[in-house]
């Protein structure tokens, strides 16, 4: 009785990590397929090609650069998780780890590029300011010193990049 007792006990303990493991691998997989699809996302492409002279802080170019390469290195394989003894706790961990380890990735490489992206608005946006006040009296209409004003303070980067344009035609009209 006591010899059936521990098989089942036994039985009971190998099953509940194998559940455990197998719970563990498809969290895994997930999070790398999450690194993935991000790594080769439009989003991070576009991020990627921004050029240092594009960006207030050349910095977040470089550390982006840095971060992707990095992140391309760790697509390593998930363990399978082993059957029949229970060496699985110890690979269960293992994968959590890897799980845990792909999705910090995916959230450093996107803060990465949103600072590339902000960095990248901010000169725009400082940009736009210069043209605004340079442009002071040296327009034709001064309405569209307004919409430039307007589209800064939105920081919309098509509104001002369209404004920018209206206010150069503007003091090349005046001219």
């Amino acid at each position: 009785v006591g010899t059936g007792g521990y098989l089942y006990w036994n039985h009971n303990q190998l099953t509940a990590a194998s559940e455990e493991c197998a719970t563990s691998y498809d969290k895994a997989v997930k999070a790398q397929k999450k690194l993935t699809e991000y790594l080769e996302s439009d989003a991070l492409k576009t991020a990627v090609t921004v050029k240092d002279s594009e960006v207030k802080d050349a910095k977040t170019v470089a550390v982006l650069t840095s971060t992707v390469k990095t992140a391309e290195k760790t697509k390593t394989t998930i363990p399978e998780c082993p059957s029949g003894n229970l060496t699985i706790k110890a690979m269960t961990k293992e994968i959590d780890g890897l799980a845990t380890a792909y999705s910090r990735t995916v959230s450093e490489v996107k803060g990465k590029a949103e600072a590339v992206n902000g960095s990248k608005l901010d000169k725009i946006v400082a940009d736009a300011t210069k043209i605004l006040n340079d442009s002071k009296g040296r327009v034709k209409d001064d309405k569209t010193r307004t919409v430039l004003e307007n589209a800064i303070k939105t920081k919309d980067e098509k509104a001002i990049s369209d404004a920018v344009k209206a206010v150069n035609d503007s003091i090349k009209a005046k001219s």
